[in-house]
């Protein structure tokens, strides 16, 4: 299977997976809305936390304020997420998903097949595009 075609969780975690575009898009969808641009934008996706639930944190990491998440791209680029981020994944009423819909739209080649959105951090939300997989580690 094509690498852009699939969505992975990985490192410390006791069930590392990866799944495809089409399984990810057939999961439970939330959606978030963000302003982008001075323009209202809604995405739709998968919550992270409930992937990372799929997952199981492993007992070395399993306290949220010790996690240390990386969004990995499709060129393999890590990108690791502030601690204000990563806490927002398990914060209560903050919706961080993997998207892979923009405006009721699959999202385009450019960006896509997902992307990571981080909702309502300051100053603007957080956005990953071309996701292919999140890297749990710890900060210690």
């Amino acid at each position: 299977m094509n690498p852009k075609n699939l969505f992975a969780v990985t490192g410390k975690v006791d069930h590392p997976f990866a799944i495809s575009v089409s399984v990810l898009r057939n999961m439970p969808q939330i959606q978030v809305n963000v302003v982008r641009d001075n323009r209202s934008v809604t995405y739709a996706g998968v919550s992270l936390k409930d992937l990372l639930a799929k997952a199981v944190l492993s007992a070395d990491s399993a306290k949220p304020n010790q996690l240390a998440l990386t969004a990995i791209n499709l060129g393999g680029n890590p990108i690791t997420l502030s601690p204000e981020c990563t806490q927002a994944v398990f914060r209560d009423g903050t919706q961080v998903i993997v998207a892979d819909a923009i405006n009721g739209k699959p999202l385009k080649d450019d960006s896509g097949p997902l992307m990571l959105i981080v909702p309502n951090e300051k100053p603007s939300a957080q956005i990953v595009p071309n996701l292919a997989r999140i890297r749990v580690g710890t900060t210690n």
